[in-house]
């Protein structure tokens, strides 16, 4: 009898790890389009032997664990992929923004001002003693200011939208750490538990966070996701690290909260925005108030060592008068006395109303070397500005699409290795089931068996 016994307690033990391993089969079908869900598989193994007289023999089979199927290096390598291609989305849409502002090559950006301003003066000094040719070059003055302006401004508001994304941005990063820290917690109050779904869940967490800011993850022996960013710890066990910015110093600084700790480096879509508000923009922004800077002062020297018209009341003609004031992109305007009456625009350089030198000179500025040691005119030195931004542009572009394609290969290859394929599990399937029905029909043998004994015995 202990012999019919110990057959039915074989078959018990097959039907219990079949009916599990079909509910694991019946678990990845059912997720089989769940984004993020990784393919599970059932790991039986041989119960231990007892001892008979025959010696020892198998008591069965047993359902060890479900193991969830990831690869590790794979998924880093996505994350590392997927924080370049972050970081390189960002800066492809600034320069975008940026290129919008300075409308080249559609004819309406600074190049063409420079062009209208000095064949204003070109003219005035053709006719400088016509009030319509001066209305012309005062008109000028006015539209190559207000496009300095404009961009200036263009550049001012894309820095400090990207101080804004920067804050935007850190909140979903605090809002993903505290979540990783709170799954890490409950994965650490489960045990041994079957914790694959949660540890789904909190990988799908840090690929989130990887497009935001850079990550490094170590499993511990307890099964917790320990974060750190550039060195900094994001997530310590079952505990998250807040990080907030300050920029008071006109320059962002990321630091733990409540504290004067700050990050290494970052990078990410993060990165992104913090680069472009420190350097990116300001780096535009310097070469862009060089260039108005410069112009401001060149017109200026030379206009104010001329004279204007004679004063139809006095007959004296102004001099010492600057065209522009301001020192940058942003402040450049015309002077009041300059936008307050046009005879004060200076032709002349000796205030005899037909000498037409200092415009002539004023017209040449468009073709003089000023920049990089008399080598660079403005129109030069303003494309090569136009050129670095296009150029760092196309280069960010062309990563991100790299990155990209990289990404997508990538996940690919952790479908093949971690996703369900419909095809595996329907064998699966018929694998466990045919398995399950051969341990029911042991348990029907012994039962038949079990009857012929105690027939025997009537």
């Amino acid at each position: 009898m202990s012999d019919l016994s110990r057959m039915l307690n074989i078959a018990k033990s097959a039907l219990l790890a079949n009916r599990y391993a079909l509910d694991v089969t019946s678990n990845n079908i059912a997720n089989a389009h769940t984004d993020g869900y990784s393919r599970q598989r059932p790991e039986l193994e041989t119960s231990p032997s007892v001892q008979t007289p025959f010696g020892y023999l198998g008591s069965g089979v047993e359902m060890r664990r479900v193991i969830r199927i990831r690869d590790a290096f794979v998924d880093q390598e996505i994350r590392s992929s997927t924080n370049s291609l972050g970081e390189n989305q960002v800066y492809n849409k600034v320069l975008d923004e940026v290129e919008a502002y300075f409308n080249e090559p559609n004819g309406g950006g600074l190049s063409t001002e420079f062009d209208n301003f000095f064949k204003a003066f070109q003219e005035l000094a053709n006719n400088p003693e016509d009030i319509g040719v001066r209305e012309t070059v005062l008109q000028q003055g006015i539209s190559i200011s207000k496009v300095f302006n404009e961009i200036a401004s263009g550049l001012d508001t894309i820095r400090f939208d990207a101080l804004k994304k920067v804050n935007d941005t850190l909140q979903d990063i605090n809002n993903l750490t505290s979540e990783i820290a709170s799954l890490n917690k409950q994965i650490f109050s489960l045990g041994s538990t079957d914790v694959n779904e949660l540890m789904d869940i909190r990988d799908k967490r840090i690929d989130e966070l990887s497009k935001l800011i850079d990550v490094k993850v170590i499993i511990d022996s307890n099964g917790l996701a320990n974060v750190s960013s550039g060195g900094s710890t994001l997530v310590s066990g079952v505990n998250s690290l807040k990080i907030v910015s300050d920029s008071n110093s006109n320059y962002i600084q990321l630091l733990y909260e409540g504290t004067k700790t700050a990050l290494g480096s970052i990078s990410g879509t993060l990165g992104g925005y913090v680069n472009t508000f420190n350097t990116l923009i300001p780096k535009y922004q310097q070469k862009f108030d060089t260039l108005a800077s410069t112009f401001i002062n060149e017109v200026n020297k030379l206009h104010s060592s001329g004279y204007g018209l004679p004063d139809l009341t006095t007959g004296e003609a102004s001099t010492g008068i600057n065209f522009f004031e301001g020192t940058d992109a942003r402040s450049i305007k015309l002077t009041n006395e300059v936008k307050n009456n046009v005879r004060n625009i200076a032709a002349s350089v000796d205030g005899s109303s037909g000498n037409n030198l200092v415009a002539q000179k004023i017209s040449k500025l468009l073709d003089k070397g000023i920049f990089d040691n008399g080598n660079t005119t403005f129109t030069q030195f303003y494309r090569g500005i136009i050129t670095a931004i296009g150029y760092e542009n196309s280069d960010s572009s062309r990563k991100a699409t790299s990155y990209e394609s990289r990404v997508s290969s990538l996940e690919n290859l952790k479908s093949s290795i971690s996703g369900v394929s419909l095809d595996d599990e329907m064998v699966n399937l018929i694998k466990y089931q045919r398995s399950f029905e051969a341990a029911a029909k042991v348990v029907q043998s012994v039962d038949e068996l079990f009857d012929t004994l105690l027939s025997l015995k009537r």
